[in-house]
C-alpha cells in the first residue's frame, strides 16, 4: 500500500479572507472523507495538534519559504519514507473521496 506524504503551508491568520476560510474548510474536509487510508498531512502555521491523519505544526515564521525548510527538515527526520509528496496550499485542491485508491 502506497503512504502519501501531503505538505500543506498554511495561509498566517493576518492575511485569511472568508473566501480563503471556506476554501481551506473545503480543503480539510476532502482530506477527511478520503476513502484510501494510508496518507499524512503536514500542515505548517500558527499552532500544535494532531487530528486523525492530520498533523498541525507551529513553526515561528509566516513566510511560505520558511514553512517549506521546516517540512524538508520533518520529512528528514522520518524513519518511513512516503512513496509520495504532495505539496499543496492550504485553497489548492478538493478531492474526490475515491481519489488515491484508484492511483
Amino acid at each position: 500500500m502506497k503512504k502519501y506524504l501531503f505538505i500543506v503551508p498554511l495561509t498566517p491568520s493576518d492575511y485569511l479572507t472568508p473566501l480563503r476560510k471556506e476554501l481551506f474548510n473545503l480543503f480539510i474536509s476532502a482530506l477527511r472523507h478520503q476513502t484510501y487510508s494510508n496518507w499524512q498531512a503536514l500542515l505548517i502555521g500558527e499552532e500544535d495538534k494532531e487530528d486523525g491523519n492530520i498533523i498541525y505544526r507551529k513553526i515561528g515564521g509566516k513566510t511560505k519559504e520558511v514553512k517549506l525548510i521546516y517540512a524538508n527538515e520533518y520529512l528528514s527526520s522520518l524513519s518511513e519514507k512516503p512513496d509520495y509528496l504532495i505539496r499543496l496550499d492550504d485553497d489548492d485542491h478538493v478531492f474526490a473521496e475515491d481519489h488515491f485508491s484508484a492511483l
